[in-house]
């Protein structure tokens, strides 16, 4: 009998972005792969007065309406949206309303969540964040039979309070990727620069805007696509800087797109570029080496994990802006065939995040965490 998966997470589809992608993705491949019953629960406090159900794909999905307590989310009883399930696999960034919940609640189902970079993205209350993370998070987590850091960073933070943790990194609709159309991707003309996923603040998007500027300041007349959700409300800041800066007709705003409409944005792009200041993963530079680009990625460690430099992707120093605009001035004005190989490398390297790689390694994961529930459970 095939397992019974639900997944519980803060946000998904139709809202796009690296979580919304990962559950729904980790659903499908699974349900395609090992022929896992998979369904989502959403728990939001964006909702209608009554519970909805839709579908994505061939995934259930059901809003759990909720409500918000200060920072927290309070969650009803989630008996009914759980029963029936072996495995619970939690998605609380956050890790503030439904990590504490199936803590405090005992719904009698092995419980797994998963890290996804957690609330350190940015400085900000990072005394806070770290005593709340040593104390409650620590609490809430021993209730969980097992913790799934999606990167290295978060299997080493992680590790500071619990025993439970094993990686496994994010997948990649590696297929989807691979085939972007290259529209013109190749022409030793092209200096189409794109960055897709959230403009939120740690994503270093402006010091990115600013290497634009330097790069055409040094007559490499490059361009810069940004698509995706203005998820901190920072795409204003980021225009105004854009006019400040006279970029306007090099600097392109798309807003969210639909997958197509992505796809073409990539194809038509040579170079992928990431100035963020941290990530727990870094989604999008796999899904750029997957469609063959050149990717373009600041100095932070998830990066120098991911890419060697000069061979299979370029490491720049966007800590300061003249140094990094020089950098990737000399990186554009490289030779075709030099830039083709090495998005050639970038793509084998994109290939070893697949899901059919990585579903395995779940269906190990809920193994263990149902081996380890009833070792938990009293006799």
């Amino acid at each position: 009998m095939s397992l019974r998966v639900v997944h519980i997470t803060t946000s998904f589809f139709p809202k796009v972005g690296g979580l919304e992608n990962f559950v729904r993705e980790l659903a499908l491949y699974s349900m395609r792969v090992a022929s896992v019953r998979a369904s989502v629960c959403v728990c939001t406090v964006d909702h209608g007065e009554q519970p909805q159900e839709y579908s994505v794909g061939e995934i259930p999905v059901r809003v759990v309406p909720t409500r918000r307590v200060g920072f927290f989310q309070r969650l009803p009883d989630m008996s009914g949206y759980v029963e029936g399930a072996d495995v619970v696999h939690v998605h609380d960034p956050r890790l503030l309303g439904i990590a504490p919940h199936f803590a405090r609640r005992r719904y009698g189902v092995p419980l797994v969540i998963s890290t996804h970079g957690a609330f350190f993205h940015t400085k900000r209350l990072r005394l806070a964040k770290h005593v709340y993370f040593e104390t409650i998070v620590k609490r809430v987590l021993r209730r969980f039979q097992l913790v799934i850091a999606t990167s290295a960073n978060d299997e080493a933070t992680f590790k500071r309070i619990t025993d439970r943790v094993i990686r496994i990194e994010n997948g990649i609709d590696f297929e989807k990727f691979r085939m972007t159309t290259a529209i013109g991707a190749a022409q030793e003309s092209n200096l189409s620069i794109v960055y897709f996923g959230r403009l939120a603040l740690n994503k270093g998007l402006e010091r990115l805007i600013e290497c634009l500027g330097g790069i055409r300041d040094r007559e490499t007349p490059a361009r810069l696509h940004i698509v995706g959700e203005n998820f901190d409300g920072v795409e204003e800041t980021l225009k105004q800087l854009t006019r400040r800066l006279s970029l306007d007709n090099a600097v392109r705003f798309h807003g969210c797109l639909t997958d197509q409409a992505l796809r073409e944005v990539i194809g038509e792009s040579r170079f992928f570029a990431s100035a963020s200041e941290y990530e727990g993963f870094g989604l999008s530079a796999v899904e750029a080496m997957a469609a063959g680009k050149v990717v373009l990625l600041n100095t932070i460690p998830p990066f120098e994990r991911l890419v060697t430099d000069g061979v299979n992707g370029f490491l720049v120093d966007f800590s300061s802006v003249p140094r990094a605009s020089d950098q990737l001035a000399r990186v554009l004005s490289r030779p075709g065939q030099e830039l083709d190989l090495i998005a050639e490398r970038a793509l084998q390297r994109a290939e070893s995040y697949s899901w059919q790689n990585r579903i395995p390694e779940f269906m190990t994961a809920y193994e263990q965490a149902r081996r380890s529930a009833m070792q938990e459970s009293p006799s």
